[in-house]
């Protein structure tokens, strides 16, 4: 019986996915640590679909249910909280 290769447990780092993260981070935080407008937000999540849309057309409808709504959930927790401060 010929021997399998091992399956490894972690995927390699897909470039894609790391660009995708770091940029979402950097929107998290500037919602939670910058006093900015919503519609300064919007213009980095736009730019995020953007980028997006160019890299992995396919991947859009996850990104809008995945990132847009971590995104208005975020916004909408964290101003309620500063607002009742």
């Amino acid at each position: 019986m010929a021997e399998r290769a091992p399956i490894p447990k972690t995927r390699p780092p897909d470039a894609f996915a790391e660009e995708i993260q770091r940029r979402a981070d950097r929107i998290c935080s500037m919602i939670l640590y910058m006093d900015l407008e919503w519609v300064d937000i919007a213009i980095q999540i736009e730019q995020l679909r953007d980028f997006c849309r160019e890299k992995a057309p396919d991947k859009l409808e996850a990104f809008e249910h995945i990132y847009e709504a971590r995104f208005i959930r975020l916004w909408e927790q964290w101003k309620e909280e500063t607002k009742g401060t």
